[in-house]
């Protein structure tokens, strides 16, 4: 089990002090040198998923935002870490899985300084994934809903600390209708992140750990027919981000590298995975308004973003090109 231990920094602000010489208001304030910049107080989002959005605004204490995305993968990593193709996993029934994804989210943040913000918030998504062969969809789930994302956080001027709840509401496998875009089960997280921004640049980081709950699963057996089991609640995710991005008038490009890691588990995945990726991103943010505008290089799965695939072992391998398109507000 990960323990997650945080302090919040970066406290207090630094302003110079007027010369007490001064006669005119004009005079003084072509004349006063600064001394010190004032500290920094725009933090980012709340969420390691979140880090295109930009830096959440003091002056707008709800949040929202809407994203689509569209990707697909023909290859994955075996467990040893070496690759293979869809294809050759399904027999040629299948070389190629598509999936497309729709979140919609809000945040509130009951306490909203400068120095310290107390939110609450939650995320809606949508989902649909689909197997081609040969460029025919040969089985596909609804694009229906994938989960309900509930959180919390609290941070300071850089550092912050979250967790929340995931309900899963995918539909399981039918005869007729395929559907994968979960494991099917409820899951508790928690994390940590930082953003350290300064005028040209961004540098942020955080560490995700989730825990699906216990519960029934369904798939289909060798005949077609839907059957339900239990699943092993063991297999906890660990997600590592950390990134950076350059500022520049009104837009802000960047790349974060992506590190996921399950636990070894019994009917779900038995030797465990991990995948590791790039994703980079642009956010353009129009001057004076919480507002931005981002496209990022990734796609969600259900815990986390695919980008470009830099290796891994026992998951897939994200085609290119694969994006994130999306509006915030109350960011800047």
């Amino acid at each position: 089990m990960l323990n997650l231990a945080l302090v919040a920094l970066l406290s207090g602000s630094l302003f110079a002090a007027p010369d007490g010489d001064c006669k005119k208001e004009r005079a003084c304030e072509r004349d006063q040198a600064p001394v010190a910049l004032e500290a920094v107080t725009d933090v980012r989002s709340v969420t390691a998923d979140t880090y295109a959005f930009g830096r959440a605004a003091d002056s707008a204490p709800i949040k929202l935002w809407v994203e689509y995305a569209r990707g697909f993968t023909e290859d994955v990593f075996l467990p040893n870490g070496t690759e293979a193709t869809v294809s050759a996993l399904t027999g040629g029934t299948a070389d190629r899985i598509s999936a497309q994804r729709l979140g919609v989210g809000l945040q509130l943040n009951v306490i909203n300084f400068s120095s310290f913000k107390l939110g609450v918030g939650g995320q809606l998504n949508v989902a649909q994934d689909q197997t081609e062969l040969g460029g025919t969809t040969v089985a596909e789930s609804a694009f229906g809903l994938q989960s309900a994302k509930i959180f919390g956080m609290a941070r300071g001027r850089v550092v912050g600390i979250h967790g929340g709840y995931i309900l899963d509401l995918a539909d399981g496998p039918t005869p007729t209708e395929l559907d994968v875009t979960t494991d099917q089960l409820d899951a508790i997280f928690f994390g940590a992140d930082f953003d350290y921004p300064s005028e040209r640049f961004r540098l942020f980081g955080g560490l995700d750990y989730f825990m699906p709950q216990s519960g029934d699963i369904e798939s289909l057996d060798a005949t077609g027919a839907v059957v339900t089991s239990p699943a092993d609640p063991q297999n906890n995710i660990l997600l590592f981000t950390m990134g950076v991005g350059l500022k520049f008038s009104v837009f802000e490009l960047g790349t974060a590298f992506l590190m996921r890691a399950q636990d070894k588990t019994g009917q779900i995945n038995a030797s465990g995975s991990h995948a590791g990726s790039l994703v980079p991103y642009l956010r353009i943010s129009p001057p004076s308004l919480p507002v931005s505008i981002f496209v990022k290089g990734g796609v969600a799965r259900e815990y986390a973003d695919y980008g470009f695939p830099l290796g891994g072992g026992n998951d897939v391998k994200a085609g290119v090109p694969g994006f994130t398109a999306g509006l915030t507000v109350g960011f800047e």
